[in-house]
C-alpha cells in the first residue's frame, strides 16, 4: 500500500497538483476494487459550501469518472437519500447485500450489492468510500475490513483532496471521464505532460469530440489557471476584432482559437503579426480545428508560419464511434448531469431507449449524445427515460430502418445472421443469468467468455441486471447427491 500512496510525500506538500489528485484518487479506487473484487466504486467528499456529498471519483467498468455536480443531499420527500449519505450521517459503515430489498438504497448504475465506509480526518467524517456490484449478496465483513484499511492508510490524502476541490478552478482541471479508449488514454497522457508547460497545443478532431473542453482542462491544469481563458470562434473572427486588440484580454492566461482553419488569409496574416509582438508574448495559444490543416497548408490555404506557430504539440481527439462500447455508461453520465442541471428526478434508462441510442451513429459525437440526453431528461415526467423521450430524429431513423424498401433485394448475410441471432442470443442470456442467479462472472465462466465481454453483450441486447433473478436451478448431479443424503 505504501508503494501506491506515499503518505510521507503528501505530508510535505502545501497543495496537491491536479495530476496528483487524479492519479492518487485512481490508485486508491483501484486498490479498493482490487482488494474486494467489486465491479465499481465511488469516492464522495463533503462539499461544505454546497452542503452535500459530492461524487469526486467514480470507477465504472474501467472508466474513471468525475461528477462534481452529482451532489447528494437529504431529499425530504420520503424517498431514500442513498447509502453514501446514510454512512456519512451515521458516521458508521453500512453493508447492503441487495439494493432491491434495502430501504436506504437509491440506484445509480443498476448496482445491487453495496459496501460503504466513512472517510475520517482528524476525528471528523469528511466523506465516504463505497464499492458496488450488479451481483447481489457478494460482499461481507471481510470486504468491509478491506475498505476500512484502505481508508485508514489514505486519511491524510483525503483531507488534502477535500481542500484541493474547494477551489472552483480545480473542477475545470479534470476531464469528466478517463479511460474511454486506448486513443483517449494516449491523449490523457499527453495532457498530463504538456498542460503544465506553456507550449502551444493544436487539438484536432471531428465536431463534438470535446476540443474546447480539453482546452479548458489544459488551461486549468497549467500555471496560468488563475489567469483568463479567452475563447474566440474563428468562423466569425474578423480583421476588426484583431485591430481592436481582443487578444490583450488573454494576457497572463490562455487564448483558445476554435476552428482556426476557418480563418481567411488576411486574418491569418494579421493574427501571426499580433502573436509575434512583445505585448502578446504573455499568453498561451490553444487552437482547435476539424479541418485537415496539413492539406490546407499544401494547397496554400493556410499560412506556413502560422501553422508551425500553433502546432508544436498536435493532439487528435477520437470520435465517439471508436469507443461506442462505452455508450451505455456515457449516456447514463450525461443523463445524471442533465438531471442535476434541470432539477429532474430521472435516474435510469429503459432497455428500449438504450437500444435506440446504441443503434444511432452519432455523427455529432459527444456533443450530440449530451444534447440527446438533455432532451430526454427534460421530456421525461417520471424516473425512467423511455424511447419516446429521445429526439424524434432517432425514433424516425429506427422506424425507417424497420421498414424494408419496396425495391430492395434480399438482406445481406450479416443482416440475416443478426435478425436470426438477436432473439436467440437474448433468450440464451436471460436463461444463463437466471441459472447463475444474476452472477455475471459465473455466467461468463459458464459461457466461456470474459465477464467484460458478457457485460457488453448484455447491453447490446438491451438487457439490464435490475430485475430479480429466479433461484439458481439445481442440476441433475447435485439433486441426485441431495437425494442420496436424505436417504442416508
Amino acid at each position: 500500500m505504501h508503494e501506491i500512496i506515499d503518505k510521507k510525500r503528501l505530508a510535505t506538500e502545501d497543495m496537491l497538483g491536479v495530476s496528483d489528485v487524479e492519479t492518487l484518487l485512481r490508485r486508491i479506487m483501484d486498490l479498493a476494487l482490487q482488494r474486494t473484487g467489486a465491479r465499481s466504486g465511488g469516492i464522495f467528499l463533503w462539499d461544505d459550501e454546497r452542503k452535500g456529498l459530492a461524487l469526486r471519483y467514480l470507477a465504472e467498468e474501467g472508466l474513471f469518472i468525475n461528477l462534481p455536480e452529482k451532489l447528494i443531499r437529504p431529499r425530504g420527500d420520503g424517498r431514500p437519500d442513498g447509502i453514501p449519505l446514510l454512512v456519512y450521517s451515521r458516521k458508521a459503515p453500512y453493508l447492503c447485500p441487495d439494493g432491491q430489498s434495502d430501504p436506504h438504497h437509491s440506484p445509480y448504475f443498476g448496482e445491487r450489492a453495496i459496501a460503504a465506509v466513512p472517510i475520517s480526518a482528524k476525528g471528523q467524517v469528511i466523506g465516504v468510500l463505497s464499492i458496488s456490484d450488479l451481483r447481489p449478496r457478494i460482499f461481507d465483513d471481510s470486504h468491509m475490513k478491506a475498505l476500512k484499511k484502505v481508508v485508514g492508510l489514505s486519511e491524510e490524502f483525503f483531507r488534502r483532496a477535500q481542500a484541493h476541490f474547494a477551489s472552483p478552478a480545480r473542477e475545470e482541471a479534470l476531464l469528466f471521464i478517463r479511460g474511454l479508449s486506448p486513443q483517449w488514454t494516449r491523449v490523457e497522457k499527453q495532457l498530463g505532460q504538456a498542460a503544465p508547460t506553456d507550449a502551444p497545443i493544436l487539438l484536432l478532431g471531428e465536431g463534438g469530440t470535446g476540443k474546447e473542453r480539453v482546452a479548458r482542462v489544459i488551461h486549468a491544469s497549467s500555471r496560468r489557471t488563475e489567469g483568463p481563458f479567452l475563447s474566440l470562434n474563428c468562423d466569425t473572427l474578423s480583421s476588426s476584432d484583431l485591430e481592436d486588440d481582443r487578444l490583450a484580454l488573454a494576457a497572463g492566461g490562455s487564448l483558445f482559437l476554435d476552428e482556426v482553419g476557418a480563418l481567411s488569409p488576411d486574418v491569418q496574416a494579421k493574427l501571426i503579426h499580433k502573436l509575434e509582438t512583445p505585448e502578446h508574448s504573455d499568453l498561451r495559444l490553444l487552437c482547435a480545428s476539424r479541418l485537415d490543416l496539413p492539406a490546407m497548408l499544401q494547397e496554400g490555404n493556410f499560412r506556413e508560419d502560422l501553422y508551425y506557430r500553433i502546432s508544436l504539440l498536435p493532439m487528435r481527439l477520437p470520435p465517439l464511434r471508436t469507443y461506442k462500447d462505452k455508450l451505455p455508461t456515457l449516456a447514463r453520465v450525461f443523463m445524471e448531469r442533465a438531471a442535476t442541471k434541470h432539477r429532474r428526478e430521472v435516474d435510469c434508462l429503459s432497455p428500449e431507449a438504450l437500444s435506440l441510442l446504441s443503434a444511432h451513429d452519432f455523427p455529432g459525437n459527444l456533443r450530440e449524445l449530451q444534447a440527446c440526453m438533455a432532451h430526454a431528461v427534460i421530456l421525461c415526467a417520471g424516473r425512467e427515460i423511455q424511447a419516446e423521450h429521445l429526439p424524434e430524429s432517432l425514433q424516425a431513423k429506427q422506424t425507417a430502418d424497420s421498414i424494408p424498401e419496396a425495391v430492395s433485394g434480399p438482406p445481406s448475410l450479416q443482416e440475416l445472421r443478426e435478425q436470426t441471432l438477436a432473439p436467440v442470443e437474448r433468450r440464451y442470456l436471460c436463461d444463463l443469468l437466471d441459472h447463475c442467479d444474476g452472477d455475471v462472472r459465473a455466467a461468463a465462466e459458464l459461457a466461456g467468455v470474459n465477464h467484460v465481454t458478457l457485460y457488453r453483450l448484455l447491453r447490446k441486447r438491451g438487457l439490464q441486471l435490475s430485475r430479480r433473478a429466479r433461484p439458481k436451478k439445481e442440476n441433475a448431479t447435485s439433486a441426485h447427491k441431495a437425494s442420496n443424503r436424505r436417504r442416508s
